[in-house]
């Protein structure tokens, strides 16, 4: 897996959990992983444990942590989330392995939905004969099955 990919995932599995992610590394509590076992996201625990210590020491990459936390529906501040994390496993090949190793291990666990945004959509298996329309005021015609 290329680290552009990588990023992005990784990005989209920490993303929704940073504030409650950045506080315990703030201040120094605790073990981030022990505290997301409790939640029931383990794998997400130990990615952001092992990316911790080497996101605190790049100070470009620690302030984009916090705008990513403190502003979760800001695209420019995940987009810059995504660079910096992209810049990190591509610095570091064994950082980058261990991760994409653990979030193999995180889909292979489990099947993981998340929809950020407006008027975002997640369908965590299948949809059959339905219809998911999104937007603003939409109308749509969805024709009554024959009889």
């Amino acid at each position: 897996m290329d680290t552009i990919e990588l990023a992005s995932k990784v990005t989209f599995l920490i993303r929704p959990l940073l504030p409650s992610l950045i506080e315990p590394a703030r201040e120094g509590v605790g073990t981030i992983a022990d505290q997301l076992d409790e939640r029931g996201s383990r794998v997400i625990g130990k990615i952001w444990s092992r990316l911790l210590p080497h996101l605190k020491v790049r100070p470009a990459a620690w302030e984009t942590v916090e705008d990513a936390a403190t502003h979760p529906g800001d695209a420019d501040a995940e987009a810059a989330l995504r660079l910096q994390l992209r810049k990190l496993l591509a610095d570091n090949g064994e950082l980058a392995a261990e991760i994409a190793g653990l979030q193999e291990e995180l889909a292979g666990e489990s099947r993981l939905v998340f929809a950020g945004g407006e008027r975002s959509v997640a369908i965590g298996g299948d949809v059959f004969g339905g219809n998911i329309i999104t937007g603003d005021r939409n109308i749509v015609k969805i024709p009554s099955p024959s009889t």
